[in-house]
Parts: C-alpha cells; sequence; structure tokens
C-alpha cells in the first residue's frame, strides 16, 4: 500500500514534534557544565544564559533559538494533519497559532536574556492556547479518549501550579525556583511531544486507510 508522498511529508512533520521536549530539556544539559555553581534546585533554566552564571551564556541562548525549529515544524504538520483529517477548522488553527505563539517565546527567550524584562512576553500564552484548542480539535479523533484525559489533567496541573506559586508567594518558592520551572515544563512542554506522538500515530492510521480506498477506487474503475 503505497501512502501518499504529501501524507508521508505531513506525518514526517508532525512527528518532529516529539523531539520538542527532548530539545528543550536537552539545551539545559548541554548548558550546565558552563555554568560552573548552578543549582538546578534553586535556579531557573533561563538563569544558564547569563554572563554572570555562565561561561558560554550563548550555548544557551542560541540553544533556544535553534531549538525553537522542532516546534515550527510541527506547528505546520499539526495544521496540515488536523486539516486533512477533517478536524474543525477554528481550534485546528488555533492550535496552529498557539504552536507558534510557543515557538516565538522560545526566539524571545534567546534574543533577550535575563535580565532583560523582553525575556518573557505575551508569547507564552500560546501554551494555553495551544492545550485548550487542540482539545477541541481532536474531539472527532477515534481513540481520543485516554489522550484527552492526558491533556486535560496537565492543562487542570498547570493553572493549580499557577494558583499555588501565587497564593504561597515568590518567597517560599525561590529556594526551588528551578525545580518547580522544571515541574511546571512536565506538564506544559512535555505535552507538546506526546501530542506529535498521538496525532502522528492517528495521521499514519488515516493516510494508509486513505490510501487504500484510492487503490480500491482505481482497481474498480479500471
Amino acid at each position: 500500500m503505497m501512502i501518499h508522498r504529501r501524507d508521508q511529508l505531513t506525518r514526517h512533520a508532525i512527528a518532529v514534534g516529539i523531539l520538542i521536549p527532548i530539545v528543550y530539556y536537552g539545551i539545559q544539559v548541554i548548558a550546565i557544565p558552563y555554568a560552573e555553581d548552578y543549582d538546578i534546585v534553586r535556579q531557573v533554566a533561563s538563569e544558564l544564559g547569563m554572563a554572570r552564571v555562565s561561561s558560554r551564556p550563548a550555548v544557551y541562548n542560541l540553544g533556544r533559538i535553534v531549538g525553537s525549529i522542532p516546534i515550527w515544524i510541527a506547528a505546520l504538520g499539526f495544521l496540515l494533519g488536523l486539516r486533512r483529517m477533517g478536524a474543525r477548522p477554528l481550534p485546528t488553527w488555533l492550535t496552529t497559532v498557539g504552536m507558534l505563539g510557543i515557538a516565538l517565546s522560545a526566539v524571545q527567550a534567546g534574543m533577550f536574556p535575563l535580565p532583560d524584562p523582553r525575556h518573557e512576553g505575551v508569547f507564552l500564552l500560546g501554551y494555553p492556547v495551544w492545550s485548550l484548542s487542540l482539545l477541541a480539535a481532536v474531539a472527532s479523533q477515534p481513540d481520543r479518549g485516554a489522550f484527552r484525559t492526558y491533556l486535560t489533567v496537565n492543562f487542570a496541573l498547570s493553572i493549580l501550579m499557577l494558583v499555588a506559586r501565587g497564593a504561597i508567594g515568590e518567597e517560599v518558592i525561590a529556594p526551588i525556583a528551578g525545580l518547580f520551572q522544571r515541574l511546571f515544563a512536565f506538564v506544559t512542554v512535555v505535552p507538546l511531544g506526546v501530542a506529535a506522538w498521538f496525532l502522528a500515530g492517528r495521521f499514519r492510521k488515516f493516510a494508509a486507510i486513505r490510501a487504500g480506498s484510492s487503490q480500491v477506487a482505481s482497481a474498480s474503475g479500471s
């Protein structure tokens, strides 16, 4: 059974998203050796891009920019894949816009290292936009139950962590700010990779069925 070349490329673009959390944490692993006294429990990841913390801050900062490439590619894959599988247009486009916002937030973080106030900004809204939109976009997909539950739980945990941080106060969080951030990334960044894995698998099945139907139609016509 021959899957259409365009469908193959779309599936590959979606699957690139699996690399997103790997790259996110991998950049930190590469950059930490250049920060001699860095404490992963106390210090947030972005401090690896500060000249007073790291002897090679460009390793982290350029890593964030270059590391956004899988997000750009996956955003296109999600757009084409969801449209191809018949997902509703509005949540499909909002999912893509959310992913583009996430990619831009990574670029922004790399271009404007701490303590620059431009280090973070409105593009971080891409995370909740992406989560909520994708939940709606996959509503019609088969075997979506466990995945939707996973997304919902992670979104709820991210909100709960933000509320808890506000209630507890920065003074209490400060000694474990690095640990808190990495746990927060586990419920916001990791779902991007899981979503790519889920969607790539569903799209592969869709493309195979579509290719089989086309071959049957061609054989019937001849």
